[in-house]
C-alpha cells in the first residue's frame, strides 16, 4: 500500500550547523546538496532493505526505539567527517575530490547524479560493514553482466576485481 511504502522511505534534507566541510568553511548544504541528499536517501533505503528486509517499516511505535541495525544505518549518514559516518556529506565530498584528483569542483558546487553514484560505490567498497554486499554503478546506462558477476564474486570473497576496479587501482 502507498502509505506503507511512503513510511518506509528515509528523508534526508538540507541541513545547517554541521562541522565545516574542509577545505571550505561551509556548515550547510542549502542550495547545493540536493543531489547528494537524494543519493544518500536512495542508498540508505537500499541498506535498510538489505539488512532488515524489503518489508521493514519504521512504525510510529518503533520510532521511539528503532531497531539497532536501523539506528546503525542512520548513523553512517550523519553529517560528520568521522570514519564512523562513511556516507556523510563530508566524506562524500572528500571521496569525490580524491576520485577526480582535482579541486575544480569546489565544496558547495552541485554534483551530477553519476558522480554521486560513483562516490557511494567507492565508499561502500571500503566500508567493512558491507563486505558481503556488492554495489555496482552502470556506466552510460549499460549493465555489463561480467562486471556484475565479478563485483559479486569479489564481495563474496572470490577475490577477483572487475575491469573497472582494476583500472582504478592503476
Amino acid at each position: 500500500d502507498f502509505l506503507r511504502a511512503a513510511h518506509a522511505l528515509l528523508w534526508f534534507t538540507y541541513r545547517k550547523g554541521f562541522p565545516k566541510i574542509a577545505p571550505s568553511n561551509l556548515t550547510s548544504d542549502v542550495g547545493w546538496g540536493c543531489m547528494l541528499r537524494t543519493g544518500q536517501m536512495l542508498f540508505a533505503r537500499a541498506l535498510v532493505r538489505y539488512f532488515l528486509g524489503a518489508d521493514y517499516v519504521l512504525t510510529d511505535k518503533a520510532r521511539q526505539f528503532p531497531h539497532s541495525v536501523y539506528r546503525m544505518i542512520l548513523s553512517w549518514f550523519a553529517d560528520n567527517p568521522s570514519r564512523a559516518c562513511p556516507y556523510s556529506l563530508h566524506n562524500m565530498v572528500r571521496c569525490h575530490q580524491q576520485l577526480t584528483q582535482r579541486r575544480s569542483l569546489n565544496v558547495g558546487d552541485w554534483f551530477a547524479p553519476s558522480e554521486v553514484c560513483q562516490v557511494l560505490e567507492i565508499i561502500a567498497r571500503h566500508h567493512a560493514a558491507l563486505n558481503l554486499m556488492a554495489v555496482y554503478v552502470a556506466t552510460d546506462g549499460i549493465i555489463a553482466r561480467h562486471d556484475v558477476y565479478d563485483r559479486c564474486r569479489y564481495a563474496s570473497g572470490g577475490g577477483r576485481r572487475s575491469s573497472q576496479q582494476q583500472q582504478q587501482q592503476q
